[in-house]
């Protein structure tokens, strides 16, 4: 039997060894990508899968890992999010991504060797159907994912594991298309996208796998799609077709999703599109989506770039079955062409269907908002037991919000009614950061990590023993200049939810999410706020490893309980007051300067009341301030006291009178950045300043335009207060005033005013 076989062993070794460049580093650093209609994705066409694992950077795991990215990468695929040890996986069929020779085999791995040079790897297989220098087809079935039990995994690996499929493709798989989908790495945030067309996603979220071009005859396409939890082919090609219902000519908005029909907490991906977007395009949408709430659960919202880049965009929801969406271009951008503006999940609740639809209201710039028609779509959620029974145990360690998600509506105050922790107890310690003025308290049996720097700490937490929670800890980061000020913990993560909350009296971004790994999950809630220059983030971090992965089954960590306490340090943060010191020397300095002047104002009219004096010792200054709001004009002197001030008129015309001399001059007004420049003033005369137009969108009165202000427009949609986020002073907050915020994204104040 060896020798039988040997010529062709032989054969395949040189095979292989033509296929892989003498100088694989060489090869490596400048990778010329395959056709991107080469390749599909490793399981049956028409089904969606989810990437539960990137690429990485070496931050997460050894620098020889097949994931790194140096090494070409790898990514782990699953038909759930949610997978565990001995589940029935004999449907999760892995199919081969194109056309090829296997060369490499395993009781648990395929390699298989395409045109071009290009190897793909399958790892974690069982059931495997095919042979060493088998010839295969594209979308042929090569075996199912190992279960663990009845297919054992692939020995070598620390993590603990879950059912999934280790795919690689060699030299590198970082910019290569799959299914039309391209995959993406950005090594400074170590996070994994997928790109097709203008949709972009992260982990997570449903890939469906649609080739670019039909592909050459494959003996599997006869046969009949397995009725596995994936989504099927025929709940998916009509997206193009869903929204039949005779499309407008003109400009309307459409919704589809990857899967009209979908099992009980299995998610789908929903697209919202303008159509026919006219020549001139839209400045600014208003998307209304409705859904019924005891049956989906909406969430996942993400922005793509139909207005350009950078635009933005405030959401308000989902809550009651409905949420809104406005988006903005920035900077004199616009949606010019007719695609995609963003994607949200829907998660199967309980079995029934509903419709799903997002009308839209758009505006050219002119300040008016126009009703577009709309066409929906439907979806149907059906209740499997197979499913049913095998998310049980996973659930709790999916990612943070199944918790609170369960019970549909308390997603937004998981356990932050909880603050009725004011009672902060008496023997908690104080973190205090002098550099940048701050400080909270924290239990007494944290422990702050060595190497802690003024822009960042870490805090390992206690946290109940005996269940499947690994670690508990808080990081303390603090960037100077970030812009958007966030935590960098949720910004190389993958965001679930992002909210503006007040605590202690402070405003605060919270953003939760979570960051995965084959058998860990890493969920978190982080707190952002800013003061100054330094942006100060407070990281909370629970990382975890699915119980039943490991061989004695342990607990579930109870989630609310854990993080509980995370609201508790929080609602302690302060700013410390730095300025105090040379404040009071500059107050006290005042009442002294100012008796002087009295003394001499007393005498002088004895001396001589010729009425002269002020003529000769005042100065006016005129100008005009174009704002939407009223308008305060003020002087300072160089101690930065206010002097005197006054309210411009209805067309923004001022005129103010003070003693000759230099000062600065400033005009506010709610919601726009603050505009200052030098002022002098000459005894008897006018001094004009240049009209200037405040910049709108500066609603916290931070002196930056950025997306704290976007989400209060977002917090407070359809609402007439606060007064601030109604930039356009038209009584009602929304995506016209955040049209105007757009205008000005990311600038900074005071605006010179010269």
């Amino acid at each position: 039997m060896n020798n039988k076989f040997l010529p062709r062993v032989v054969s395949l070794l040189i095979l292989l060894a033509l296929l892989f460049p003498v100088n694989h580093a060489s090869a490596l650093a400048t990778p010329q990508l395959p056709p991107v209609d080469m390749f599909q994705l490793p399981w049956d066409q028409g089904l969606a899968w989810f990437a539960v694992d990137g690429f990485d950077n070496g931050s997460k795991r050894p620098a020889s890992s097949s994931h790194n990215y140096r090494l070409g990468g790898a990514i782990d695929f699953a038909p759930r999010n949610t997978m565990f040890t001995g589940e029935d996986t004999s449907n999760f069929w892995v199919t081969a991504a194109a056309a090829g020779i296997v060369v490499e085999t395993s009781n648990c791995h395929l390699g298989i060797a395409h045109d071009g040079g290009w190897i793909t790897q399958y790892l974690f297989l069982g059931n495997i159907q095919v042979n060493l220098g088998d010839t295969v087809a594209r979308n042929q079935r090569l075996g199912v994912i190992a279960d663990g039990i009845r297919y054992r995994y692939c020995t070598g690996y620390l993590e603990p594991n879950t059912p999934h499929l280790h795919f690689m493709l060699r030299p590198t798989m970082i910019g290569a298309t799959f299914a039309g989908w391209q995959f993406n790495y950005n090594p400074l945030f170590n996070r994994t996208t997928f790109t097709k067309g203008l949709i972009t996603v992260g982990l997570f979220k449903p890939l469906l796998n649609v080739p670019i071009v039909p592909p050459t005859p494959s003996p599997t396409l006869t046969t009949p799609t397995p009725t596995a939890t994936s989504t099927e082919l025929t709940a998916t090609v009509p997206p193009s077709q869903t929204p039949t219902a005779t499309a407008p000519s003109g400009p309307y908005v459409s919704t589809i999703v990857n899967a009209t029909s979908i099992q009980i907490d299995e998610t789908t991906l929903a697209t919202v599109s303008l159509n026919n977007v006219p020549a001139e395009g839209y400045t600014s949408a208003e998307f209304t989506c409705t859904y019924d709430q005891n049956l989906v659960e909406a969430g996942n919202i993400v922005v793509g770039s139909l207005f350009g880049a950078d635009p933005a965009n405030a959401v308000n929801g989902p809550q009651n079955g409905s949420f809104i969406v406005a988006i903005a271009g920035s900077n004199g951008n616009k949606a010019t062409t007719s695609g995609a503006v963003f994607t949200f999940s829907a998660k199967g609740l309980q079995a029934g269907q509903t419709a799903l639809e997002c009308t839209a209201r758009v505006s050219t710039g002119n300040n008016v908002l126009t009703d577009l028609p709309s066409i929906g779509t439907s979806l149907t959620i059906v209740d499997l037991m197979p499913t049913a029974t095998g998310t049980e145990t996973p659930t709790p360690i999916e990612s943070v919000t199944p918790a609170a998600t369960q019970t549909s509506t308390p997603d937004l105050p998981p356990p932050p009614s909880a603050t009725a922790t004011p009672v902060i107890p008496g023997d908690w310690l104080t973190f205090t950061n002098s550099k940048y003025g701050f400080e909270f308290k924290y239990p007494p049996e944290g422990q702050i990590v060595a190497g802690n720097t003024d822009n960042f700490a870490r805090i390992n937490l206690p946290f109940a023993p005996g269940t499947n929670l690994g670690e508990k800890y808080l990081q303390v980061d603090v960037v100077e200049n970030a812009n958007p000020c966030r935590s960098p913990v949720a910004a190389s993560s993958f965001v679930q939810s992002s909210e503006t909350v007040m605590l202690n009296g402070i405003t605060f971004l919270k953003e939760t999410g979570q960051e995965p790994a084959a058998g860990n999950l890493y969920q978190f809630v982080a707190y952002s706020t800013a003061r100054d220059n330094a942006c100060v983030s407070l990281s909370f971090v629970l990382h975890s490893v699915n119980p039943g992965n490991l061989a004695t089954p342990i607990p579930v960590f109870d989630y609310a309980a854990e993080s509980a306490v995370f609201e508790q340090v929080v609602s302690t943060y302060a700013w410390l007051a730095l300025p105090p010191t040379s404040t009071p020397t500059s107050t006290e300095s005042t009442p002294v300067a100012s008796p002087t002047p009295t003394a001499t104002l007393t005498s002088t009219p004895v001396e001589s009341p010729t009425a002269t004096l002020p003529p000769s010792t005042s100065g006016t200054l005129a100008g005009q301030v174009l704002s939407s709001e009223p308008v305060a004009v003020s002087l300072y002197d160089a101690t930065d006291t206010l002097i005197t001030s006054v309210t411009a008129n209805v067309d923004g015309t001022f005129s103010l009178t003070a003693p000759a001399g230099a000062y600065t001059v400033r005009a506010t007004a709610t919601g726009f950045l603050n505009a200052e420049g030098p002022a002098t003033l000459t005894g008897g005369s006018t001094t004009t300043m240049p009209t200037i137009t405040l910049l709108a969108g500066d609603i916290d009165n931070n002196n930056v335009i950025n997306q704290f202000d976007a989400l209060t427009i977002g917090m407070n949609y359809n609402a007439s207060a606060p007064s601030a986020a109604d930039l356009n002073n038209d009584g009602i907050i929304n995506v016209l005033d955040l049209e105007l915020l757009a205008q000005n994204y990311r600038e900074t104040g005071p605006v010179v005013w010269e």
